[in-house]
C-alpha cells in the first residue's frame, strides 16, 4: 500500500484528490473475514464485531510526519503505516476479559459513556457525510473546494446527502428501539441497503456524480 502522501494539508480545505494514497487488497479482506464472522455470531445471536478500531487522535497522529508552511498550518508529507498498534489494542482488548467482574465493576458506567461518545464526536472530523450535512447549513460561497463539490451540483449533493440521512435514521429507528421484535429486523434492514443504494438512490441522483459522492478521491 502506497502511503506516501505528497503535500497534503490537514485541514478539512484541502483537495483530497491530489494525494498519492491507493487502497490496497487487505482492507476488502479484512471486511471479508468480518462477515463471515459476524455470520457465525448471528447463528448463535451473539453481537457483532465491526472492523474497525476507534484509535485515539494522538496515536494517529503519531503516524505522520508534518512540516509548516508559509501559513503556519501542518502539512502531512508522510504517513507511516504500521499495524502494531491495532495488533496490540487488540490483544489487550482480549486481555481484558480477566479483568472481569473485577476490576472493571468498578469503572462507572457514565465514564464508559463519555469516553465512547468523545470518541465518536472526535472522529466526525474528516467524516465525508458529516461535511455533506454541514453544507446544508453553509452559504454557498463558503463550500470547500472537495473533488465532489468542483464535480456535482448544490441540489445533487444535498439529494444525495438526504438519502443517506434518511437511511441513518432508519438504521437508527431499528436498532435503537425498545421493542425487541423490532431490533431483530435490523439484519434484514442492513442487507435492504443495497438494493436501495443500487436501484433507488441512481433514480436521484447521476451515475457520473455518484462516482464523486462515494468518496472516490480521483
Amino acid at each position: 500500500m502506497d502511503l506516501q502522501l505528497l503535500l497534503t494539508p490537514r485541514n478539512s480545505n484541502y483537495d483530497e484528490s491530489n494525494s498519492k494514497l491507493k487502497k490496497g487488497p487487505a482492507y476488502h479482506l479484512d471486511l471479508f473475514v468480518v462477515g463471515i464472522i459476524n455470520g457465525f455470531l448471528s447463528l448463535y445471536g451473539l453481537p457483532w464485531m465491526h472492523g474497525v478500531l476507534p484509535h485515539s487522535p494522538p496515536s494517529m497522529s503519531a503516524a505522520w510526519q508534518t512540516l509548516k508552511n508559509e501559513l503556519s498550518k501542518d502539512i502531512i508529507v508522510k504517513v507511516r503505516e504500521t499495524r502494531v498498534t491495532g495488533i496490540a489494542s487488540h490483544i489487550l482488548i482480549g486481555l481484558s476479559i480477566f479483568l472481569l467482574p473485577y476490576p472493571m465493576a468498578y469503572i462507572p458506567t457514565a465514564v464508559l459513556d463519555g469516553l465512547f461518545l468523545y470518541m465518536a464526536i472526535t472522529s466526525l472530523n474528516g467524516n465525508q457525510m458529516f461535511e455533506r450535512i454541514t453544507l446544508l447549513f453553509m452559504e454557498q460561497a463558503a463550500y470547500p473546494p472537495n473533488h465532489y463539490i468542483r464535480r456535482c451540483p448544490q441540489r445533487k449533493i444535498h439529494t444525495f446527502t438526504m438519502c443517506q440521512v434518511f437511511q441513518l435514521a432508519i438504521m437508527c429507528f431499528f436498532g435503537f428501539s425498545p421493542w425487541s421484535y423490532v431490533k431483530m429486523v435490523f439484519p434484514v434492514i442492513i442487507f435492504l441497503l443495497l438494493p436501495f443504494r443500487h436501484k433507488i438512490v441512481p433514480c436521484l441522483v447521476d451515475g457520473k456524480y455518484l462516482e464523486a459522492l462515494d468518496g472516490e478521491h480521483q
